[in-house]
């Protein structure tokens, strides 16, 4: 009974079985879900990356779109003014105010020209140099055009003083071979491309584009703290926040199409990179976390479910481990208890299949031998030593002890018996000698008194003699 209070006061294998399995269900989700997740992020990385790349791209191509209509219109009025040499410069300048006001409705140009070689510049929108030193080809775009005849190119952006913002000048000689016949070009507010850009990260993606130079000069970005200076000073992407971003423009410099980088140490971003025709750069930022957001809601949704899954089915599967092995665990091992409590009117249930069967009937055969050596040391006990003791293997140590026990037992009373008899007939044989003894004693001791009365007599005799005398 106290083996059974112990059992009841402990930890019952209904416990420890469900922490293994439990244990076990947690361990295997927790593969399973680290699994998951690793293929759900690489999954949303690759989805959300190839949206951002496709929105650079996008923009990128939009970008140069822009360029290449700035350097059209600078070809075909070049092309326009050098196939009609008779135009005059009242001419060219009306030319160049229709190309203004048909600009305006588009919102991109904001000013278009020629430049002659004596200096005079025409401009469509009537504008007139506030400075009489001011010569058409000591300018910029006269320069640039000056270095590639016949071919538009893009100036440098500058701070233009009468629009109070950047500007970049498309500029392309007349003649296709020198800068005879004057240059034309056309000017454009940089805050007309900021406005597209900015449009570009009014989505929900939460990724924002900025404009590089090929001096790292940052042109065009949605956060002032790295936009132009109100003077039109350009801030490079090596220097802003104590040069944070330095690793970042020699990964852009190398040719990296996608960077992963915490330049300022604000999270991990990914910088998805596209190069325009004239060698700037379109990056758009996008933050990691913005990759992990939906990985982390599905994290959560599928943590939720398996805890519910994982709940009902330990529930269930200890529900099924208790009426299949733990009962019968228990029928047996109570009924082993009570074996070692001493009780022997005892027997397991043979009811179940496979190895608990096997295990209840092999319970019962301990049970059955250990009646019959019980049996076998009553009647020892009682002095029965014919008993038919069996011995099941060479391990049954206690069949074989009792067995030899039964044998010297039943020996040694054999010896102890023979003994017995044997001294009682030496005990009978020597009382007869000395029964014979005694006889032979009393006919000497006849004799004596035979003799010592015939003595007697004969002392009386000569005592009376001697007194008469």
């Amino acid at each position: 009974m106290e083996n059974l209070n112990h059992m009841k006061k402990s930890v019952g294998i209904r416990v420890r079985l469900l922490i293994v399995v439990l244990a076990f269900l947690v361990v295997g989700t927790g593969v399973v879900l680290s699994i998951a997740v690793m293929s759900m992020y690489r999954t949303s990385n690759d989805e959300i990356t190839a949206f951002v790349q496709q929105k650079n791209r996008t923009l990128a191509a939009d970008l140069d779109g822009a360029f290449e209509r700035y350097l059209s219109c600078v070809n075909q009025s070049a092309q326009f003014i050098h196939a009609n040499p008779q135009l005059t410069r009242e001419d060219a300048e009306r030319f160049f105010n229709t190309l203004i006001n048909s600009s305006y409705v588009n919102g991109e140009y904001y000013d278009a020209y020629i430049g002659y070689t004596d200096g005079v510049g025409i401009h469509g929108s009537g504008w007139i140099p506030p400075y009489p030193e001011w010569q058409s080809y000591n300018r910029d775009w006269w320069k640039v055009a000056e270095e590639t005849p016949g071919v538009p190119a893009l100036c440098e952006p500058y701070f233009d003083m009468d629009t109070g913002g950047l500007s970049i000048s498309a500029s392309m000689t007349v003649n296709p071979a020198n800068v005879s016949e004057g240059v034309v070009g056309v000017d454009l507010i940089l805050g007309s491309l900021v406005d597209f850009v900015n449009e570009s990260n009014s989505d929900s993606s939460q990724a924002q584009s900025f404009v590089l130079n090929e001096a790292g000069e940052i042109l065009i970005h949605p956060d002032e703290d790295f936009a132009p200076l109100s003077d039109g000073t350009l801030q490079n992407i090596t220097e802003v926040q104590n040069g944070d971003f330095a690793t970042l423009w020699d990964s852009i410099k190398a040719g990296d199409a996608i960077i992963n980088d915490d330049p300022d140490g604000s999270g991990e971003k990914v910088f998805i990179t596209n190069t325009l025709h004239n060698g700037w750069y379109v990056i758009t930022e996008l933050p990691a976390d913005v990759i992990l957001a939906p990985v982390h809601r599905l994290i959560t949704l599928v943590v939720v479910v398996f805890a519910v899954v994982l709940t009902i089915s330990g529930i269930i599967l200890v529900l099924i481990l208790t009426r299949m092995i733990i009962n019968p665990l228990l029928s047996i091992t109570q009924t082993a208890l009570r074996l070692s409590d001493g009780y022997i009117d005892i027997n397991a249930d043979e009811k179940y299949a496979g190895e608990l069967g096997i295990l209840s009937r092999s319970f019962n055969q301990i049970v059955k031998k250990t009646i019959h050596q019980t049996e076998v040391t009553k009647r020892m006990s009682n002095g029965d030593f014919s008993s038919d003791i069996q011995i099941n293997s060479d391990g049954d140590v206690l069949g074989q002890s009792l067995y030899k026990l039964n044998s010297n037992l039943d020996s040694m009373f054999t010896t102890m018996l023979k003994q017995i008899v044997n001294s009682a007939e030496v005990v009978t044989e020597n009382a007869g000698m000395i029964k014979d003894s005694s006889k032979e004693t009393a006919d000497s001791t006849s004799q004596q008194e035979i003799s010592i009365s015939v003595l007697g007599r004969n002392v009386h005799d000569v005592a009376e003699k001697t007194s008469y005398g």
